[in-house]
């Protein structure tokens, strides 16, 4: 008999073990992208909150037309059960108005006395992996704007810093977290460098651009049939000829840059075909 107590303690103990160990972890991981913030916020306010989340999250990617880090997609706060796992979810409530259904859904999430509270003091309440793993939850709740931006500009980037941002997973953050540090110690001045050579950039690809559209406008001629045509010689006297074929015939599909190159030397009636037309080399005529 006192075995068999044994034995049923032991089984006792460890299912007590299975259930504690298996209630620690159960959330299941956060979707959507790392990169989306998904805010839930009255049609009337979403301006304001897409200004003042820009105070916070106000990283830019460095390409010829910078572009935030960060894309802001709106939905509204009756969404909040879809969308409650997402990886960044943001409620966002301006003052007091039982008609706003942003407000509404804070108020049922706060409390009535901690909702209270956001409208008098600190307007920012954050949750780490409140409904799913490696997720950022936000209520936004204050009496206005003005007083959201105040305390945003003041206290942001104590709260803004999620894990995707400090892990070195993604390439954006390989090269913000390792290479500019390293490129800073070499020359301190090197994001206005960049952002200079940038501006260059842009304006060179003006520069090209205008020119590709007047070598199409000289030498694209459109036919009766609908069919255009070009003439060879004029093509040949470009230069660099590789990249003018290459603006002037992958738009229609043309990926055989290289051998259309080389057709138009004494290869009359060479044929090329793309997904949707066909390019025919004629004696003085493309």
């Amino acid at each position: 008999m006192e075995i068999l107590k044994e034995r049923t303690i032991v089984k006792i103990l460890s299912l007590t073990c299975l259930v504690l160990l298996s209630g620690c972890d159960t959330k299941r991981d956060s979707v959507g992208g790392s990169d989306d913030l998904i805010v839930l916020a009255a049609k009337e306010d979403r301006d304001k909150v897409r200004s003042l989340l820009s105070t916070v999250f106000n990283d830019t990617l460095l390409t010829p037309e910078p572009e935030s880090l960060y894309k802001v997609k709106f939905s509204d706060p009756s969404n909040y059960n879809a969308l409650k796992t997402q990886t960044n979810l943001i409620i966002a409530s301006i003052g007091d108005f039982d008609l706003n259904p942003a407000t509404k859904l804070a108020k049922n999430l706060l409390g009535e006395t901690q909702f209270n509270q956001t409208l008098e003091g600190p307007p920012v309440i954050l949750s780490r992996d409140q409904f799913a793993k490696n997720q950022l939850f936000m209520i936004i709740s204050g009496s206005d704007s003005s007083m959201i931006k105040d305390y945003l500009i003041s206290n942001g980037q104590d709260f803004r810093e999620d894990s995707s941002n400090i892990s070195v997973k993604y390439l954006r953050n390989k090269i913000r977290l390792e290479l500019v540090p390293i490129l800073k110690e070499i020359n301190p001045n090197i994001k206005e460098i960049i952002k200079r050579d940038i501006d260059i950039l842009k304006d060179t690809t003006a520069i090209f651009s205008h020119q590709i559209r007047s070598v199409k406008e000289e030498l694209i001629q459109k036919n009766s049939d609908e069919t255009v045509s070009l003439n060879i010689q004029k093509l040949k006297e470009l230069s660099p000829l590789r990249i003018y074929i290459h603006e002037l015939f992958s738009p229609f599909g043309f990926k055989q840059i290289d051998a259309i190159v080389s057709a138009l030397d004494n290869q009359s009636g060479k044929q090329f075909l793309s997904d949707t037309h066909e390019l025919l080399i004629d004696r003085e005529e493309v």
